[in-house]
């Protein structure tokens, strides 16, 4: 396994805490099962443009692929690069200790 930091706000740190305290389990199990979670989900939203397209003269065509990812994933792609922008500031600026995570 590789160990990695997480850095949280108090109040979620809290809930995490509770819950952890509640299901008698390790901040790294809760935190392992959220992110897995979470990747799931994200892998599914992933594909989702998958079948959308068609060439059958009804259209959208699958030649304009690369228009109507422009055109709908514009905001994904911003949301991201300004995840990547932040976490890679906090990580800058953040000399904290590795947890048990």
């Amino acid at each position: 396994m590789k160990r990695t930091t997480v850095v949280l706000p108090d109040e979620l740190a809290i809930r995490l805490d509770r819950e952890r305290r509640r299901r008698d389990v390790s901040t790294a199990t809760i935190i392992r099962e959220a992110v897995e979670r979470y990747l799931l989900d994200v892998q599914e939203d992933a594909f989702g443009f998958i079948g959308m397209m068609s060439s059958d003269g009804a259209g959208p065509h699958a030649k304009d692929v690369d228009e109507y990812l422009a055109a709908h994933w514009a905001g994904h792609i911003a949301n991201d690069r300004g995840d990547i922008a932040a976490t890679q500031s906090n990580l800058q600026g953040d000399a904290t200790s590795e947890s048990d995570v």
